[in-house]
């Protein structure tokens, strides 16, 4: 068998993997649940084993929601390069509210999005793909995505917080007021949100309620296109300043918002 087909046939069956484990879970968490014991805010599922309670393809991503007596907890992982440059590159949030389809009355909480860091971020990512996957350049590959994650890190240092009461609109990742942010890419080229909050800050997005509705955004990129007049001409252009590891192929992919709404009742 040659190199080739071979690594053909391995992507092959991880694809279908992915796709299988996606095919079982519910497209909406039906159910409340504790998190895991000793749960570590850190962009990592070992605490999770990597299992989730739905998977949501209006945003390509696996996610769980939790919560114990003091905190709210969501983690997101996805898969899908398209999801994960959309995720650093504009955003995803999470609103709380307390009736389905209107944010009024509700909060929203997401990792600020740093746009200058992107391009940096991307190619170092392409680096990591390089190697991510091959036995002769694990060195290389466990090299290039401490880059990238160090590249992410350094640029999601900021939370963006509105509808609660006494915290700023944008909070410092490490702050006095409990709630953490934390976004890396895992070896296979996932990448992983995750998220706490005290459940007192939600009390009146909440309505107050032992349960409550949901929205997770994952906001499509912003192509930064600018018009360019000739000189000579007197032809006018568009120029669109994406980066080049975003590729061009998937543009609408990559500009499209996406969403979904659920509901969750906290776990007693």
């Amino acid at each position: 068998m040659s190199k080739i087909t071979l690594h053909l046939f391995s992507f092959l069956s991880i694809m279908i993997c992915v796709s299988a484990s996606a095919q079982k879970l519910p497209a909406i968490q039906p159910n409340s649940i504790k998190p895991p014991a000793n749960l570590k805010i850190d962009g990592k599922t070992n605490e999770w084993n990597n299992t989730f309670q739905a998977y949501n393809g209006n945003i390509d991503a696996f996610y769980s929601i939790s919560n114990d007596d003091s905190n709210l907890y969501l983690v997101v992982k996805t898969k899908d390069e398209t999801t994960a440059k959309k995720m650093i590159g504009a955003g995803i949030v999470l609103s709380i509210t307390p009736e389905k389809n209107k944010f009024e009355n509700g909060c929203s909480i997401g990792p600020a999005v740093n746009e200058s860091a992107t391009l940096t971020i991307s190619n170092a990512y392409m680096e990591f793909k390089q190697y991510a996957g091959k036995k002769d350049r694990s060195k290389q590959a466990d090299s290039s995505l401490t880059v990238v994650n160090k590249a992410v890190t350094t640029s999601m240092k900021e939370i963006i917080v509105a509808g609660v009461t006494g915290i700023d609109n944008v909070i410092p990742v490490y702050n006095e007021q409990g709630i953490r942010s934390a976004m890396l890419f895992d070896n296979s080229g996932a990448l992983t949100w995750e998220f706490a909050v005290p459940l007192k800050y939600l009390k009146s997005a909440m309505g107050n309620k032992p349960s409550f509705f949901y929205n997770l955004i994952v906001r499509g990129m912003r192509n930064n296109a600018k018009s360019v007049t000739s000189r000579s001409t007197g032809v006018t252009a568009m120029v669109v300043n994406t980066p080049r590891s975003m590729g061009t192929s998937n543009q609408d992919q990559l500009m499209n918002t996406t969403d979904f709404w659920g509901e969750y009742k906290l776990a007693k």
